[in-house]
């Protein structure tokens, strides 16, 4: 299946190409005809049309409007961009894509023998692109249905806490594990409080828990910096996206320091749950050293790699992003205005 997908992008590849030449000659056309209107002369480059550029124009033409997307045959549907829409949708293609001269699909229609072969890689050429992802999603699930089903028989349950119900299971949360014995685990319990909790997996002593609750209030401002995702940076360090409340929205990045946050932990029942326990919280923007980086877009969500140093802001709407290197050389500090790079040389990360 992974490879009827590659073949159906391939095939949207050309079907954009034919369309990109397409579109290039009708306005090449019209442009012609617009200047024989004014009384203008003609570029030497537009004199020039060849049999392929009117066939070319004619095809565009035919297929500029309405080609079969209605759901009832009596209605048009809204335009969409010549045949390259068809591909994005969760449905059968309108009109598939032309194999003529393509010396290996006329192979494979000759010879049964072959088309059917194992190791001949399947192309179903009525479906979307859209339509081929979903099938490949099910094919790598079925692929590791069997391992998935096997690892599960030969686990057992050793000990269940239940130490994280807060009755909606969209908290936003992340963990990891120091060791084979101790994990991290953070979570967002409030919009304007973030909890980190310690555990000790020892099997010769009860579970122990640590935990601490941090906010973060900003001097200059009245009230304190919504917390919107979290997600752990590394072993020592727990990445933030804050914001204020107040307009214009700014975000925030803000490493909390681990070894720092340790400090303020208390001892923690592991089968109490959070609801009942109340902890006094830290205002861990007064940490010092304090690494944070501020950004003027209005974020929703983000993703950082310790690995790769990176952290990746996604903005409201969800049609923009940030990319903020981290803990960058300064020899290798490039912007890239294309991609709205920004470089966080000055994060001042260890």
């Amino acid at each position: 299946m992974n490879g009827a997908f590659v073949i159906k992008a391939s095939e949207m590849q050309e079907t954009l190409d034919g369309s990109v030449a397409n579109f290039r000659a009708f306005f090449k056309w019209l442009y012609s005809c617009v200047l024989v209107l004014m009384g203008e002369p003609i570029p030497p480059n537009f004199e020039k049309t060849t049999q392929r550029s009117v066939m070319n124009i004619s095809t565009f033409i035919q297929n500029f409007d309405c080609y079969g997307y209605e759901e009832n045959p009596t209605v048009k549907n809204k335009f969409m961009m010549e045949r390259i829409g068809q591909y994005l949708i969760d449905r059968d293609l309108t009109i598939k894509h032309e194999s003529e001269g393509n010396d290996w699909a006329k192979l494979l229609e000759e010879n049964e023998c072959l088309r059917n072969h194992p190791t001949t890689m399947p192309h179903y050429p009525e479906k979307s692109i859209v339509q081929l992802l979903a099938m490949l999603k099910d094919s790598v699930f079925k692929v590791f249905k069997a391992p998935m089903r096997a690892i599960n028989d030969a686990m057992a349950t050793v000990y269940l806490y239940n130490c994280f119900n807060f009755g909606s299971p969209d908290i936003p949360m992340s963990s990891i594990s120091i060791t084979k014995d101790v994990m991290y685990f953070a979570f967002i319990q409030s919009s304007k409080r973030v909890q980190l909790l310690q555990v000790h997996f020892n099997e010769t002593t009860a579970f122990e828990g640590r935990l601490g609750s941090f906010r973060f209030n900003q001097q200059s401002l009245a009230e304190s910096l919504k917390i919107l995702d979290l997600q752990f940076y590394s072993k020592d360090i727990l990445s933030l996206l804050l914001n204020e409340c107040d307009e214009p929205r700014r975000s925030c990045i803000f490493q909390l320091s681990i070894p720092l946050a340790i400090e303020h932990f208390r001892p923690f029942e592991l089968d109490t749950e959070f609801q009942q326990y109340y902890s006094e919280s830290v205002n861990a923007w007064d940490f010092v050293p304090r690494h944070c980086k501020m950004s003027d877009l209005p974020a929703s969500r983000f993703a950082v790699s310790g690995t790769r140093r990176l952290c990746v802001l996604l903005s409201e709407d969800q049609r923009n992003i940030q990319l903020f290197e981290l803990e960058c050389d300064d020899e290798d500090v490039q912007e890239d205005a294309d991609m709205s790079v920004v470089h966080s040389d000055d994060l001042d990360l260890p």
